[in-house]
């Protein structure tokens, strides 16, 4: 596979090579550590070289998604201090290389020659730009979440590269993308760490918290969404200002609709972990009050990475008997199983995850009581009771 990814006669060829590296790495575990180590210090090398020597723009962003999983894949320390200062001046090539064929193609647009097959050409040649961007991050978001905080003095060094995205006059992908680096920073170092850089990120999160691009707006959610978990007191008026906008979000008449409903979800996402973690950031209303209209916003199933959080949060309500939730008299149970059971029915919770396992055990239980069980199948149609059944039998 290694010898394959410089096999220039054919592009699918070195895709096939790159894709498997993180697997045979996985594959390696089972003749122990020290055989990983080995397979590693023979892939690492040709990886990097791979992605510097790449005559595809496409199959440079495929060689750094392998990259990223293989970081995943070996954890702590897995680059020195070589290693790491030839992957930094990958990036930052990239990075230059980027902002330079955006700054080409916006001056090819000026052409007096300029026709529709040219616009064809400059709009795929951004596409495949954007994806290499895309694994960029990807590689980043792999040292934060094995390295943490000593990722830093990496991102540090990439910093100028990352705030020229946050530019106003970058395109929107560009935005998208330098918030999304911000956000690991947020999720995956302290709050006082992340926190020193609030001057790029916090004006790019109140720029893209209403564009009018989905990608961007959702991605600012994301971003709030760990503020609440990871951040801070320092967050508190940032999350604060944001909430009344995500709530108008959520109800606007046409927030369900296909075209906008993940970010509509990622939006419940965010104001779920506001609840949870940052309470005291809701506007002007009690938790149980803002409680009564987070039912109401449920189900969601779209992003399963968010529906653990939101259902963990969901049950836990459920199993503390939270009076708001569960409705005088337990008068909410069938609206609470018939989420549930859309969820599932949906595919919307991942069945590896506890919180799987948890709703259906709230359904159990609630199942011991004949009359109110059938009360809750009433809501349901034919399709939603075929799936809870079969959730409920397969279920250990």
């Amino acid at each position: 596979m290694v010898p394959l990814l410089k096999f220039y006669f054919n592009d699918e060829v070195r895709n096939a090579a790159s894709e498997s590296l993180p697997y045979l790495l996985e594959c390696a575990k089972s003749r122990g550590e020290q055989y990983v180590v080995e397979q590693w210090t023979f892939i690492l090398p040709n990886l990097l070289s791979a992605i510097t020597g790449e005559p595809e723009r496409e199959m440079v962003g495929d060689n750094l998604l392998a990259l990223a999983n293989c970081i995943e894949k070996m954890g702590r320390g897995c680059l020195n201090n070589e290693h790491m200062e030839e992957l930094y001046n990958i990036m930052d090539k990239l990075f230059k290389e980027h902002f330079e064929k955006h700054d080409e193609r916006v001056a090819k647009r000026q052409d007096e020659d300029f026709d529709e097959v040219e616009e064809e050409r400059l709009i795929s040649e951004k596409d495949e730009d954007e994806y290499v961007l895309s694994k960029m991050s990807d590689v980043m978001h792999s040292l934060f979440v094995t390295h943490g905080s000593d990722a830093l003095p990496f991102f540090q060094q990439l910093l100028p590269n990352i705030v020229k995205l946050l530019e106003r006059d970058r395109p929107f992908n560009d935005l998208q993308w330098g918030i999304c680096f911000f956000d690991d920073v947020i999720q995956y170092t302290s709050s006082e760490q992340s926190w020193q850089y609030h001057e790029y990120f916090l004006p790019a999160f109140q720029v893209g918290l209403q564009h009018n691009e989905e990608d961007v707006r959702q991605t600012v959610l994301y971003g709030l969404g760990v503020a609440a978990m990871c951040g801070g007191a320092q967050y508190e008026p940032t999350l604060q200002a944001a909430v009344p906008i995500i709530i108008e979000m959520i109800e606007t008449p046409y927030s369900k609709s296909e075209q906008v409903n993940v970010c509509t979800e990622n939006a419940i996402s965010a104001l779920t972990k506001v609840c949870k973690y940052k309470p005291n950031c809701l506007p002007n209303q009690s938790v149980d009050q803002f409680l009564q209209r987070w039912v109401g916003w449920l189900p969601i199933w779209e992003d399963k990475e968010e529906t653990v959080h939101v259902y963990d949060y969901l049950c836990e309500l459920i199993e503390a008997n939270h009076p708001v939730v569960l409705g005088p008299e337990n008068s909410q149970l069938p609206k609470l199983v018939e989420i549930i059971t859309e969820t599932i029915h949906k595919e919307g919770l991942p069945d590896d995850k506890p919180v799987y396992q948890r709703c259906l055990n709230i359904v159990r239980q609630i199942q011991t009581n004949e009359a109110v069980f059938n009360a809750c199948l009433s809501l349901l149609s034919e399709e939603q009771k075929s799936s809870l059944s079969k959730a409920l039998s397969s279920a250990g």
